[in-house]
This record gives C-alpha cells, structure tokens and sequence, in this order.
C-alpha cells in the first residue's frame, strides 16, 4: 500500500482565474502530458465547484502514468458553452506558465462538456491533440432536436464519442 501511496503522490494546486475556480493535479516528474476535464451542465444557482479525486479510478491512472489532471469549475454555472472554452484554455496558459510546457493535451468532457469538447476538437481551443466525450449532449435546451449552432461536423482532431444506448436518439 505505501508503494502505492508513493507512486501516486502529485501535488494538487487549487486557484482560482477570471472567477472559475480550478484543480490540478500534477505528478512530481511530470512530463507535459495534461487532461483536461470538461464538467457537464450545472444549475446556475449551484456553487461554483472544481472537485479533483486524485484517487478515483479516472485520476489515478493518469496521475500515476505520469500525467497532469485539471478541472475548471467555468466562471459561472448554466449553458455556459463558449465562455468554458475560454475557461479551459485560460487553464492549460497557467498550468503550462507554472509547470511548464504542455506538450500533450486531451479533453474529456461529459454531457454539456461533450460539446465543449466536440467544439474544441472542430478548432475552438488550440493545443490540444484529442478529446473523449462521454454522454455528449449536442443540442441546445431551447431547441430540443436541434444540434447546437456552432457545431460544423469537422473535427481538426481525433475524437471519441461514449454513449449509452439510450442517449443515441438525439
């Protein structure tokens, strides 16, 4: 167990930038690699959160091969589409301007952040090399069949899309 411990120690940075709260968790021999999480919808009367378990079976792994991992709570909560964009880019600046160079980064985004991820794989954020979508909702909550403005169907980057079969209608 104590190896264990040993090889899974990171140091966690908690901040804060243009009112969206973060978390990173970087390994000691950290090597550029970074993910990147993209949450899902947040009711805007919710507090803002960057909850980061480092020992989860999503973090752990990743923070034990070596790689950096960092959520943003957005600057505010609700359809927040392009301002997490800008959140999430803000995030990979400060974390390559105190840990160094990011030479490696995926976003994972679910639901909401499926299509923060799907935007950012068409060209919305540069310096990110692939994005894995888990539950992706496309849409917009005003249009409930239409699939969000932006989108072009033109990814400039691999991406992943995991769903469960029920959320394949829409």
């Amino acid at each position: 167990l104590l190896l264990c411990l040993t090889s899974l120690r990171a140091e966690i940075t908690r901040g804060e930038i243009g009112g969206a709260k973060f978390t990173v968790a970087a390994p000691e021999s950290w090597q550029g690699r970074l993910v990147l999480i993209a949450h899902g919808y947040r009711p805007e009367n919710a507090p803002l959160g960057a909850e980061l378990d480092t020992t989860d079976d999503f973090a752990a792994p990743l923070v034990k091969q070596g790689w950096a991992v960092a959520i943003t709570s957005y600057r505010r909560n609700g359809w927040i589409i392009e301002d997490a964009i800008l959140d999430l880019k803000a995030l990979r600046d400060h974390i390559a301007e105190k840990h160094g160079a990011v030479k490696r980064c995926i976003v994972v985004g679910n639901s909401m952040g499926g299509l923060i991820g799907t935007l950012i794989a068409e060209g919305a954020m540069d310096g990110v090399q692939g994005v894995v979508n888990i539950g992706a909702y496309l849409g917009e909550p005003e249009k409930e069949s239409a699939f969000y403005h932006l989108l072009t169907w033109k990814p400039k980057m691999p991406v992943l899309f995991l769903t469960n079969q029920d959320e394949l209608e829409h």
